[in-house]
């Protein structure tokens, strides 16, 4: 079983172990792509336009710190391929989840062939 990554962004990260006895790999953040942030009441924004993106951020001072009920879209900068009739699951990292409220929405998030 081979397990295909390609980049498709030259400052893409690939997917490495912190220790060997790890069972899985870790996946690194390269870009956003959607930044939801709550606008009071009921509603929400959307920013999902590089250049709106970007404007939230230097406003920020490009640190994205997540308001509540705030969520994000990133993306690795990743192809992947996994052969037929298996799965990579994509999950939240216990560390960042406990200590920064980190998750994945869909948890774990299933990318299938």
């Amino acid at each position: 079983m081979k397990l295909l990554v390609e980049k498709i962004n030259n400052t893409a990260k690939l997917p490495e172990k912190a220790y060997p006895t790890d069972s899985g790999f870790d996946v690194f953040a390269q870009s956003i792509q959607k930044l939801y942030t709550h606008a009071g009441g009921n509603e929400e924004v959307c920013l999902d336009s590089e250049d709106r993106i970007k404007d939230h951020l230097d406003q920020v001072e490009e640190t994205l710190e997540l308001p509540y009920l705030g969520r994000a879209l990133i993306g690795t900068g990743l192809r992947v391929t996994v052969g037929e009739g298996y799965e990579i699951q994509v999950r939240p990292r216990s560390g960042n989840a406990i200590k920064r409220g980190l998750g994945v929405l869909n948890s774990p998030g299933t990318v299938t062939l």
